[in-house]
């Protein structure tokens, strides 16, 4: 297992005790999510424990329960067009903007935590420092 899998495994463990933080994660989930022609959302990770998280975020603040299929080593949560225009229409995701979403002080890091269990890398201690997350637009 890589340096990052274990990292995603345990920042997925610790789920945030308060809603808006658990917003500010989910929100760092979504936004970093792969987005398909049809519109719909896919939340993807090679960790059972990452793809909980997910879903329980999901659950915890939307009341949205989904279902996620392991395909080869990669869990995949998809999110309909309507479950995603329901997150949309609770979170107002075409109206906000990052710092919306960070209403207390520990919601940044959270926030951070969400974007990374979607597409983040983070080199081992052993080498050279970086931590890097991907996007597929600005």
């Amino acid at each position: 297992m890589s340096f990052t899998s274990e990292t995603k495994i345990a920042l997925a463990s610790a789920i945030p005790d308060k809603e808006c933080c658990r917003r500010a994660m989910l929100a760092g989930m979504l936004l970093f999510s792969t987005r398909t022609m049809e519109k719909t959302l896919l939340f993807k990770t090679e960790s059972e424990e990452v793809s909980t998280a997910f879903t329980s975020l999901i659950y915890q603040t939307a009341h949205i329960t989904l279902e996620t299929k392991k395909t080869g080593k990669i869990y995949v949560t998809e999110l309909s067009e309507d479950a995603h225009s329901a997150l949309t229409f609770q979170f107002g995701f075409e109206k906000k903007l990052i710092h919306d979403f960070l209403k207390c002080p520990k919601c940044d890091e959270s926030f951070f935590r969400g974007a990374f269990l979607a597409t983040g890398f983070v080199s081992p201690p052993d080498k050279s420092g970086r931590v890097e997350l991907s996007t597929a637009d600005a």
